[in-house]
């Protein structure tokens, strides 16, 4: 009852802001309150995560991609478009996982790669990460899994949080947040300034994606607010404004060349009316633009913007026994690409040297049911299914459903629990995967091109995990994972486009050459020949198949004095069946990771360590920076360790001091990526509510 209950208040997908202040009936032993058991997931079907705000705060860095780093089945990438952390889970591609803040998009390309690194948690209330198939609720290119980073209701009364810092590599880092209300209306507004300058590469980095180098320098700017009016008891309102201004310089080393400037607004209407204590009516209407100018590689303007409405109902029922909360649920979006190709002239009259300004866009909907039910007192299922609809492509039924049977619990918090999940998926091509026009990439040496003629991608994931605590300060966590991709979209050599003339001079006989010496030019055979300069064109394919299917084996402990450590294995196998391409697996996915996170609070002085690992073995490793299966090569990388570790002292109740110190094994090769070195960094940070 009490789950189904958190449920009906917080919805996951449409979900009221979270209230500043949760209260829990407290239970009191020898003066000392218990503390709930150790769990690895969420006591619910689908496999839910959630790191709570003392924890980011424990956990060096400013962003989610630092927060991140190490929790395990998450995995980041870099690439030359601009990602420094591009996310998938457990070897699904990026594409498919959805990072979003407040449960809506935040940064980056409509329909691209999402960046965990444009996420900031300053003033976060909590990290989520959702694993599996994620399309009832999310949308159908939520395959992979969702990271949600959530942000917090505009307080009745006042709170701040004032926070910052500078560091090795001309690193200056501020944020601050103000929130101000009463029982009617409330508002809540953060600033974040953050400029790094970049990186040179290490001797002997032949073979792997270089850094821009140390005259680079990335400035990033983000204003993020909700204002909330409460005119009844029953109903709420909720506007969300944000600006986001990121700009790179000098991106190409060997030039000190190249800037990429790229500038976010949104906008946001959010009302939710409970008709009664058992339902909820939310709605949602979203508006969404991004400008992004670069010539790195490339002279290009894209301009995209996205209108979205999402309506919901949920429902609390008692059926006999059984109770259940059920959701229906209607979403549309409206996305729109402007794309300014600037190709240089080059000496061929190919026609496809030549790109015209390209404006288009698509429809998108979806349809959704679905109900989480508490059978028994060791039961629960979450069921559903989603109709999605596309103005190019045949609509698609996309089922889901996830099972918690707990079979052996005891009061004091030991407990087994077996988790199963299934699910179908169904992304669609972007915009510019279907429309890009051919255009050369780092001034022509290979060439990349959309195609109309994609089909969506599929994906069916199956997903069947045990959890058992058999201590209240101890849980092992044990999954195992399988997900199957039907018409993977990636690119793949297409021919090539001639983009100038040379002349060679022949390949001639001793003989031959001794009649040129004697009459020259006057022979054909002396001549020098014309021959054409072609670089490859790269065009967006469906593969045949994708497979990525593995184990994850997790365990956390509790241990005396506010001390904790996690441990985790995962076992990550890819498989590539088409015959476009030349390799069997995905690259930059090693087979093997281990990651580390352990917890300490010294007494007497309050001081907290944390310190964050993650080793990975060898991976294939593909030297474009694109992340496309294409570019890869036979090579593989050597193992890697890095270490972050976070110092937080206490200075008074409002005031604490921390220190990082990142990548403390000045680890600078991981997978096909250079990777800054060992870095340091000092900040402050001020809490008044």
């Amino acid at each position: 009852m009490a789950a189904l209950a958190l449920w009906l208040v917080n919805p996951p997908g449409v979900r009221a802001d979270p209230p500043s202040v949760y209260v829990a009936e407290e239970i009191v032993l020898d003066e000392q309150r218990v503390e709930p058991a150790t769990e690895v997931f969420l006591d619910t079907p689908a496999e839910r995560e959630v790191i709570e705000r003392e924890e980011i705060e424990r956990r060096p860095g400013t962003t989610a991609a630092d927060i991140l780093r190490t929790v395990p089945g998450v995995r980041q990438q870099q690439r030359v478009q601009g990602e420094r952390a591009a996310v998938s889970i457990e070897g699904m591609p990026p594409e498919f996982t959805r990072a979003l803040v407040d449960g809506r998009r935040y940064a980056g390309e409509i329909g691209g790669v999402d960046d965990l690194s444009d996420l900031p948690v300053a003033d976060a209330e909590r990290v989520e990460i959702l694993r599996g198939a994620q399309a009832l609720r999310y949308g159908s290119d939520a395959a992979g899994g969702v990271v949600r980073v959530d942000t917090p209701r505009p307080p009745d009364g006042f709170r701040s949080r004032l926070e910052g810092g500078g560091g090795e590599d001309g690193w200056i880092y501020g944020a601050g947040s103000l929130g101000l209300g009463d029982d009617l209306v409330g508002g809540w507004v953060r600033y974040v300034d953050e400029r790094r300058d970049g990186f040179d590469a290490p001797p002997g980095t032949d073979g792997v994606v270089v850094s821009a180098g140390d005259q680079s320098e990335r400035v990033s700017r983000d204003v993020y607010s909700k204002i909330r009016l409460d005119p009844r008891d029953r109903l709420g309102l909720t506007t969300r404004l944000g600006w986001r201004h990121d700009e790179e310089s000098k991106l190409v080393a060997a030039t000190n060349d190249g800037d990429r400037e790229e500038r976010r607004w949104l906008a946001g209407q959010d009302i939710a009316w409970d008709l009664d204590e058992r339902t909820r009516v939310s709605g949602v209407f979203d508006w969404y633009q991004v400008d992004l100018d670069s010539d790195v590689g490339r002279r290009v303007a894209i301009d995209e913007d996205e209108f979205a409405l999402r309506m919901t109902v949920d429902h609390f029922l008692e059926t006999g026994p059984l109770l259940h909360h059920l959701t229906l649920g209607v979403d549309a979006s409206r996305p729109e690409l402007d794309l300014e190709e600037d190709v240089p002239r080059f000496e061929s009259e190919d026609p496809r040297l030549v790109a015209e300004p390209l404006t288009e866009s698509l429809t998108l909907a979806g349809v959704y049911a679905m109900t989480q039910s508490e059978l028994t007192e060791s039961l629960k299922i979450e069921a559903g299914l989603r109709y999605q609809l596309h103005s190019d492509f045949t609509p698609r039924l996309l089922p889901q459903v996830a099972a918690l049977w707990t079979p052996w619990r005891r009061d004091d918090g030991r407990e087994l629990r077996v988790r199963v999940s299934w699910g179908r998926a169904y992304r669609t091509p972007s915009l510019r995967d279907l429309y890009q026009p051919p255009v050369p990439q780092l001034g022509g040496a290979y060439f990349l091109a959309g195609n109309p003629n994609l089909d969506p991608e599929h994906v069916e994931s199956v997903r069947v995990g045990l959890e058992w605590t058999p201590h209240r300060d101890a849980a092992f966590a044990f999954t195992g994972f399988y997900n199957d991709i039907e018409d993977h979209i990636r690119s793949a050599v297409a021919g090539s486009i001639q983009i100038a003339t040379e002349f060679i001079d022949p390949d001639l006989s001793p003989e031959e050459q001794a009649l040129c010496d004697l009459f020259g030019d006057a022979l054909a055979l002396c001549r020098p020949v014309e021959a054409p300069i072609n670089s490859p064109l790269f065009v967006k394919l469906n593969l045949d198949t994708v497979e990525t299917r593995g184990v994850e084996a997790r365990t956390r402990i509790r241990l005396p004095h506010n001390a904790h450590l996690e441990l985790a294995y995962t076992y990550l196998d890819t498989n590539v069946r088409d015959s476009n391409v030349s390799l069997d697996e995905l690259p930059n996915e090693p087979h093997h990771v281990v990651d580390a996170e352990l917890g300490v609070e010294l007494p007497v002085v309050a001081t907290r360590v944390s310190a964050q690992a993650r080793w990975r073995g060898r991976a294939l490793t593909e030297t474009s920076g694109t992340g496309l299966l294409s570019f890869g090569t036979a090579e593989r990388s050597d193992p890697s360790l890095v270490i972050d570790l976070r110092l937080v002292q206490p200075l008074g109740r409002h005031l604490e001091l921390y220190a990082d110190l990142f990548n403390a094994t000045n680890e600078r090769i991981v997978d096909s990526y250079v990777v800054r070195g060992r870095t340091a960094f000092v900040g402050l940070r001020a809490r008044f509510e």
